[in-house]
């Protein structure tokens, strides 16, 4: 503290006290403010003297001046005698530093408030290529195929450094599923730390690459089991679990199930959460994407969130094939309903904007029948049970209940 003490001006210096540095005092000030009750209680009475001399001039000679000496840096002291309130787990504080360093250095590309990289888009499909080829292309510099060369040169440092400086951005940039995203996140940290270590015990640019390929691939097949651990736990034996009552989406696997320009999401079912009369799922179609001709025996409600679309629906379940659609307009905030074996289509015929829906189906889990076209008879359709979303966790053919 004696540091922070400066004299003060000349004609103010009275019995040896000294005025107080106004930018120090104040700085010193705001640190004791956030200490212990104990040491607050004195310096509430320290503020009130400072503050005194902090208004002094040159002009006023009779200006007493206080040499504050305040105690020793006990802030960290008593944080550090008391306990902490709550402890997140070591599980989700790790995930939270993996996501933010992650994050904070490979952003995806675009800084748009939704990622126009969407499964199914020109602009997914171009990161995607780009990633693996340079991770392609890396193991030929490794390898020494490219610009080969009897020395260490900066094409085979760059060719052992590729999947972390090009192959991992290019993916964290698209707009992939949360497990994905994940397994990315962890690999940015993890690959460094291999090409740190292995030279040490192997000098080699085309080991390290193979290395860094093999923890790719198994890093990402162990999150794929994870995640399809996680979302077959739930199923119909186990009903009686009850889910939480608030969940978020985005919380929420999603995936376009083979489908470009499809991205669904289950958010209560019948095969993950035992739901028994009736299923709810978030759809997102990209512009000019539709679902398959299809009829299933159960009701379905549709509730228009964004964008705008047509749908196709034939009325003829008990005619010989479903024949020619009515068509059909819906915008946001409309809502639709397809009765029980009706065929139909859903478009997204915009081409500026995705169109997404809430469906709410009855008699859950879905049974569906697809055509190649409206002319196709009713018992040439093909059959799809469990449907896609349901596939990996449940088995049971279903009959026709047309």
């Amino acid at each position: 503290m004696n540091t922070l003490i400066s004299t003060a001006p000349t004609n103010s210096h009275l019995s040896g006290l000294h005025f107080v540095s106004p930018l120090r005092t104040n700085t010193k000030l705001l640190r004791f403010r956030s200490s212990s009750s104990i040491v607050g209680t004195n310096l509430s009475h320290s503020i009130l003297r400072t503050k005194l001399p902090l208004r002094a001039t040159s002009d006023e000679p009779n200006t007493q001046t206080v040499d504050e000496r305040l105690p020793e840096e006990p802030v960290e002291e008593s944080s550090a005698s008391t306990p902490p309130t709550s402890s997140a787990p070591i599980d989700k504080e790790l995930k939270k530093v993996v996501q933010k360093t992650a994050s904070t250095f490979a952003p995806r590309a675009s800084t748009a408030t939704k990622n126009p990289a969407v499964p199914g888009s020109v602009l997914y499909t171009v990161f995607e290529v780009q990633g693996y080829a340079s991770m392609l292309l890396g193991g030929a510099l490794s390898f020494n195929l490219i610009f080969p060369s009897n020395e260490p040169d900066i094409w085979r440092l760059m060719g052992m450094w590729s999947i972390w400086m090009f192959t991992i951005p290019s993916l964290r940039a698209r707009d992939c599923s949360k497990n994905e995203k994940e397994a990315l996140n962890y690999l940015f940290l993890l690959i460094p730390l291999i090409n740190v270590v292995i030279p040490f015990f192997w000098k080699s640019f085309a080991v390290v690459w193979s290395a860094d390929t093999l923890a790719f691939f198994g890093i990402f097949f162990a999150f794929s089991a994870i995640a399809l651990a996680s979302q077959c736990s739930i199923t119909v034996a186990h009903s009686s679990r009850r889910l939480p009552l608030v969940r978020s989406i985005s919380e929420i696997p999603q995936d376009n199930y083979g489908r470009p320009g499809l991205s669904h999401i289950t958010i209560v079912g019948s095969i993950l959460h035992g739901m028994k009369e009736v299923e709810v799922w978030l759809q997102t179609f990209a512009p000019g994407t539709y679902t398959p001709i299809h009829r299933h025996s159960c009701e379905e409600v549709f509730i228009v969130l964004k964008g705008s679309g047509t749908l196709y629906l034939a009325s003829s379940s008990h005619d010989r094939s479903p024949g020619k659609p009515q068509e059909h307009l819906i915008f946001p905030n409309s809502t639709l309903h397809i009765p029980v074996n009706d065929a139909h289509q859903l478009w997204n015929t915009n081409e500026h904007e995705d169109l997404q829906v809430l469906v709410v189906i009855s008699r859950p889990p879905i049974k569906v029948f697809t055509y190649e076209d409206w002319s196709m008879p009713h018992t040439a359709a093909k059959l799809k049970y469990p449907y896609y979303w349901d596939e990996q966790c449940f088995q049971t053919p279903p009959k026709d209940e047309l």
